[in-house]
């Protein structure tokens, strides 16, 4: 359940950190071709401010692909393998 929980937060963090990093820059763009320039204050002042969380959501996203349950040893057997046992 666990590693369920940390792939699911793996994968959300970095959609959200790659959308905050690239849809800033696009509507900037587009946002810039009109000319306004009242318009183009309050979406740089917009981006700057994601830019500033872009390193939470890529560290949480790296930090949580990190996080793994405790793995079982390589010497115990699970239930229903073939374990060789001497025959009388």
């Amino acid at each position: 359940m666990t590693f369920t929980l940390f792939k699911f937060l793996h994968i959300l963090m970095m959609f959200i950190a790659v959308s905050a990093a690239v849809i800033p820059e696009v509507v900037l763009h587009w946002v810039s071709r009109s000319g306004d320039v009242g318009a183009i204050r309050v979406v740089a002042g917009i981006a700057a401010r994601l830019g500033k969380l872009l390193p939470v959501f890529f560290v949480g996203g790296a930090s949580s692909a990190c996080l793994r349950p405790p793995q079982e040893s390589s010497t115990s057997f699970s239930r229903g393998s073939s374990v060789p046992t001497s025959s009388s």
